[in-house]
């Protein structure tokens, strides 16, 4: 070890000092870079109780790995402030924090996942919901086997509902428990408003024409289009009991079977 000695405190300053065992001082205070290069043996660098680093980039680097029981990072950290690797100095993520607590992380930008694990209630396929800010188990389930949505519960849909394939009900009876049953509500005046049963050879309407008359007929047009009557067919119509009228009938011709 080369060098010079000065002060009556012992300091001792030198440019590169290279030793083969080990150095041993209260206090050793380096204008730029203090580097530890040996390869043998592996606890390179061993401080008894505190190292403080005190220069213009306020930062340690470390190559290798670092052991301790308590790390000071006050200077580059706020508190709780989650650290970060840039460039290998740790700084200090001030966009996330973590209040030990209550256990919580809290980030104040985006946050972006490769894969995002939901260790909780929810079930294979169940879709997610936020309950008061927290992901929880939707009554939605989705089997990207079959690629089919089940919904176990009642669905509301307040906007309009388009359905580019076939509506099918399962079950053994198809059946509507509503008492009231509407259709075309908000239908403009002068307009033709249509319940189409269809049929192989001809499909029969129970239509409301612009006239605002009442017709049971047959037709040849499909629900994608305004409903008319097909006047060049007569459609047969059984009563089994009693017709009552009120007020004036007007018939055009009665066939009595």
């Amino acid at each position: 070890m080369s060098g010079r000695r000065t002060g009556s405190t012992g300091s001792f300053i030198t440019d590169e000092i290279s030793v083969s065992n080990r150095i041993t001082a209260n206090i050793i205070v380096t204008s730029e870079t203090f580097a530890v290069a040996n390869t043998n043996p592996v606890d390179t660098f061993s401080v008894g109780s505190t190292f403080f680093v005190k220069n213009n980039l306020k930062r340690i680097v470390v190559k290798g790995t670092t052991k301790s029981d308590y790390y000071d990072v006050s200077n580059v950290s706020t508190d709780q402030s989650i650290l970060v690797n840039n460039g290998g100095f740790l700084e200090g993520a001030n966009a996330v924090t973590h209040n030990k607590t209550t256990g919580d992380f809290n980030v104040g930008g985006k946050l972006s996942f490769g894969k995002l694990n939901v260790l909780s209630s929810a079930q294979d396929g169940q879709m997610l919901y936020s309950n008061a800010g927290i992901l929880e188990g939707a009554p939605v389930i989705y089997d990207r086997v079959g690629n089919e949505t089940v919904i176990s519960g009642r669905l509301t849909v307040n906007g309009a509902l388009s359905v580019s394939g076939t509506v099918s009900q399962g079950g053994s009876t198809n059946f509507v428990t509503e008492p009231n049953f509407e259709l075309t509500r908000g239908a403009q005046s002068n307009t033709i408003s249509a319940y189409l049963i269809n049929r192989p050879d001809s499909n029969i309407a129970i239509s409301v024409q612009a006239d605002n008359s009442l017709n049971m007929s047959y037709t040849t047009d499909s629900v994608d289009d305004p409903i008319s009557i097909d006047t060049t067919q007569d459609l047969p119509v059984k009563i089994q009991g009693t017709l009552m009228v009120s007020g004036g009938t007007r018939l055009s011709q009665i066939n009595f079977i």
